[in-house]
């Protein structure tokens, strides 16, 4: 009896394992995704605006001096304006006084939350905007400070970015926006313009960040080399690269050529060309170059995105001297995303590859040149060891083959 069962597995097994083997083969790649519990201010589950004067299920005041519990403020006159317009995907929110949002003096902490739980969880970014009613003090995530300027106020909108590596834990997250009311009506406006995570289970690619930053990823000095990136190849030749206008507290963007250049973040900042003190360049073509090493990870895995800007035109992003097709668009005074993957029709090596960012810089009289990389998300898989495939493979064609011999039987 013993010998015919090894004689049916022998030959049924084999079969099953074969198909098994295809099938973890064929299993989809999983792109960094938005974070789909993150919600502006304002706005249903679906990110429908909600009516005036209901609860914002994302977000409560956790610490607040009216004792009121929030609303959406209602679009009926004062203080929409003086604050700016609600939009299409975002609202103001404020203390429930069933009308103007007034509230006492006092500070007063916003909180809402997002689950990480199918993430990774420090391998994330997000970038925003946000208003208060009066002044934003601090962007806190699980309590940590995020180096994010305050608020502008209530009469626009001012970036934040935020990332993993800012104190992400696994599962629930809390973010808190604190401002200050000095009295009458007070607010908050988060309107989210970007955000990738990289799936549960993968990991970074090692050796890629973003502009302008050392290897903790905390933003240079001004005028030090950048040691992530190297200008391979422009109108003088290569020659070296470094953060360009940092100021000293990241507070304000003031010299030029920021703006009219974006204006640098608390996770990346503009390069350019080291000629002068301004980043100016000839008229050219810029190879703005990195590299990174995906030995022990599987390259058909591997998928980076991100965010790029460039003075003045960004052609495309090369893969190991390869074109991706991920054009920048608009060039200085915004961030455009891209995505490079297997998914996309593009090609990663194993061991080192390169990314090569392409810039030119015009009119033909000297003047600024730069590049900006933000938000970079990078992940891939783990190759497994021979053994666990063989076992994982042996595991799903036991079971398949008990499937099969279940309907013959039937």
């Amino acid at each position: 009896m013993k010998t015919f069962l090894a004689l049916r597995l022998s030959r049924g097994l084999p079969a099953a394992i074969a198909a098994s083997l295809a099938l973890l083969a064929s299993l989809p790649l999983h792109a960094a995704s938005p974070i789909a519990t993150l919600f502006n201010t304002g706005v249903d589950g679906a990110g429908v605006n909600l009516p005036g004067g209901v609860d914002d299920p994302h977000y409560a005041i956790i610490i607040d001096p009216s004792g009121l519990g929030d609303m959406v403020v209602p679009v009926d006159g004062f203080p929409i304006g003086p604050w700016l317009a609600n939009s299409a995907v975002s609202q103001w929110i404020g203390p429930n006084d069933g009308g103007d949002a007034n509230g006492p003096p006092g500070d007063y902490f916003y909180e809402t939350t997002f689950d990480l739980s199918a993430y990774h969880p420090t391998n994330w970014f997000v970038r925003g905007n946000w208003g208060t009613d009066d002044g934003g003090l601090a962007i806190l995530l699980n309590g940590n400070p995020t180096a994010n300027p305050g608020s502008g106020g209530f009469g626009g909108l001012t970036p934040f970015v935020l990332s993993g590596g800012m104190g992400g834990v696994p599962g629930v997250n809390s973010l808190i926006f604190q401002l200050n009311n000095g009295g009458g009506p007070s607010g908050l406006r988060v309107e989210l313009e970007y955000s990738r995570a990289a799936p549960a289970g993968s990991v970074p690619i090692p050796g890629l960040y973003n502009t302008g930053v050392d290897g903790a990823g905390q933003p240079l000095p001004r005028f030090v080399d950048d040691p992530h990136y190297d200008l391979v190849a422009g109108p003088l030749g290569g020659f070296p690269v470094g953060p360009v206008a940092v100021d000293d507290t990241a507070v304000e963007n003031n010299e030029f050529p920021i703006p009219p250049w974006i204006p640098n973040s608390a996770t990346s900042r503009w390069i350019s060309p080291k000629l002068d003190g301004a980043g100016n360049a000839e008229e050219g073509f810029f190879y703005f170059q990195t590299t990174f090493d995906l030995t022990g990870l599987d390259p058909n895995s591997a998928v980076i995105t991100g965010l790029w800007s460039s003075d003045n035109t960004g052609h495309d992003i090369l893969l190991n001297g390869v074109p991706t097709g991920n054009p920048q668009v608009g060039s200085f005074p915004v961030l455009s995303p891209f995505e490079i993957s297997v998914a996309q029709g593009d090609a990663f090596l194993p061991g080192v590859n390169t990314l090569t960012f392409v810039v030119e810089n015009a009119p033909a009289t000297f003047n600024p040149a730069g590049l900006r990389v933000e938000g970079m998300v990078a992940h891939a898989n783990v190759i497994p060891e021979p053994s666990s495939i063989v076992l994982a493979a042996i595991g799903v064609g036991t079971s398949v083959y008990a499937l099969r011999r279940r309907g013959r039987r039937r």
